[in-house]
């Protein structure tokens, strides 16, 4: 974020708005599980 604030302070004209949250989710999946889906009948 530090890198951010001080890149939109150099060259505000590069930026429209505030900086977006740049926060990293806490657990991510290759594959995540999935719901099943429901197959018709006949297959």
């Amino acid at each position: 974020r530090e890198v951010f604030e001080a890149a939109k302070q150099r060259h505000p004209e590069r930026w429209s708005g505030d900086i977006r949250k740049l926060s990293l989710p806490e657990i991510v999946h290759l594959n995540p599980e999935r719901d099943p889906v429901p197959q018709a009948a006949g297959f």
